[in-house]
């Protein structure tokens, strides 16, 4: 189970980063 949560985790990072980088980009865009 722990192994498990490990790779949620890991998943939910990685799509708030693809987020961060996607707002990031917009702001970059629109200036």
């Amino acid at each position: 189970e722990k192994g498990k949560w490990v790779k949620v985790e890991g998943w939910e990072n990685a799509e708030a980063a693809k987020a961060e980088i996607v707002a990031s980009f917009e702001r970059a865009k629109n200036k």
